[in-house]
């Protein structure tokens, strides 16, 4: 048997070898991977002191050679190998970097974030017994854009009619009359691109003190920037349960505060699917990597409002929409819708 070999990065230009590993400061201690590199050539990005302990694990499992490549050189020519797994010891900036590198390359890209359980369990895909979430390797085209326009208008416009003005009739002399105020709440947020548009739902809070508005600035500001640690539980969703009305209470539960978003996706600032647009002053705590959730159309539901809500941190709820957003499909659109139903009527995870 011809004894495995290593070597320096080739220089003459050729392609590099098929297959990828990604690791950048965490361990190699997921030997599951292994039957991906036996006989075929690996790549392995990663920090020169960690090389050896992985160069040995990949060895053995019968990689015919490792290539060890420095990320810089790397993320320069993202798309030229068959298989990149991101590894769960990538800082964040340099995962969603990679993943939106990767994505539209026609090659397969896997993101280990085993931190990210919600995410996992509703994206991921089993290789060797460990979850991955696969990362889409094709863009879509005008075709599925346009098509999911028409849908948007479609579905807008007979769920406006059959659920919208029907609720407003009923919800509507009950919001009046039982808190000062509007039926509906409008505010100004932040959607695709950072563009801005006007946002409505049906009001379930009483009018904010002066205080309010600061203190939740705040909290939100904190959630945002330790969004990974086991002190921010939640996400920038922040709700003062004293000022939630007795017909707000329902409605926020079950979601049908949402409905008036409807009238946004007949107008087009939002879709159906999508990442929650954020208001302003939120937009303006986020860092690079956190703003390219909205890199796409806001929606009504998504995968965060589906698996997540209120059960995640911030930086789940920010690759939750970005790995939504990158997988993006009219079949998955359907089903989200089709999962929406349930877990708005019984309320989970809601706040």
């Amino acid at each position: 048997m011809e004894t495995p070999k290593k070597r320096d990065v080739p220089d003459n230009g050729q392609t590099p070898p098929q297959k990828v590993i990604f690791y950048e400061y965490g361990r190699p201690e997921h030997s599951q991977l292994k039957s991906r590199f036996a006989q075929n050539e690996t790549i392995v990005i990663c920090a020169a002191d960690l090389f050896p302990e992985i160069e040995t694990m990949i060895l053995k499992s019968g990689s015919r050679s490792v290539v060890r490549v420095d990320s810089s050189q790397f993320i320069s020519e993202p798309t030229k190998s068959e298989t990149m797994v991101i590894g769960s010891g990538v800082d964040r900036a340099h995962q969603v970097e990679l993943m939106f590198l990767r994505h539209g390359s026609g090659q397969e890209t896997l993101l280990l974030a085993p931190e990210f359980q919600h995410l996992t369990n509703a994206l991921g895909k089993k290789v060797n017994n460990t979850k991955f979430v696969p990362i889409s390797g094709s863009s879509a085209g005008s075709f599925n854009f346009a098509t999911r326009r028409i849908l948007d208008l479609i579905i807008g416009l007979l769920a406006f009619i059959l659920l919208l003005a029907p609720l407003t009739l009923v919800l509507g002399p009950l919001i009046l009359l039982t808190s000062r105020g509007g039926v509906f709440f409008s505010t100004t947020v932040v959607g695709e691109n950072g563009r801005r548009f006007t946002w409505r739902k049906f009001r379930s809070m009483r009018p904010p003190k002066p205080t309010d508005d600061e203190a939740r600035r705040e909290i939100v500001s904190r959630a945002i920037k330790h969004g990974d640690t086991d002190s921010a539980k939640t996400s920038t969703k922040v709700v003062d349960e004293n000022r939630v009305t007795t017909v707000g209470k329902w409605i926020r539960k079950t979601s049908l505060d949402e409905l008036p978003q409807l009238i946004n996706v007949v107008q087009g600032s939002m879709s159906l699917v999508g990442p929650r647009p954020c208001l302003p002053y939120e937009y303006d705590e986020y860092n690079d990597w956190q703003r390219m959730r909205l890199s796409f159309k806001p929606g009504i539901t998504g995968v965060w409002q589906v698996y997540g809500r209120s059960r995640v941190n911030f930086d789940e709820m920010v690759f939750m929409d970005i790995c939504g957003g990158l997988n993006r499909s009219l079949l998955g659109d359907f089903k989200l819708l089709l999962l929406t139903i349930p877990v708005a009527l019984l309320g989970r995870g809601a706040e």
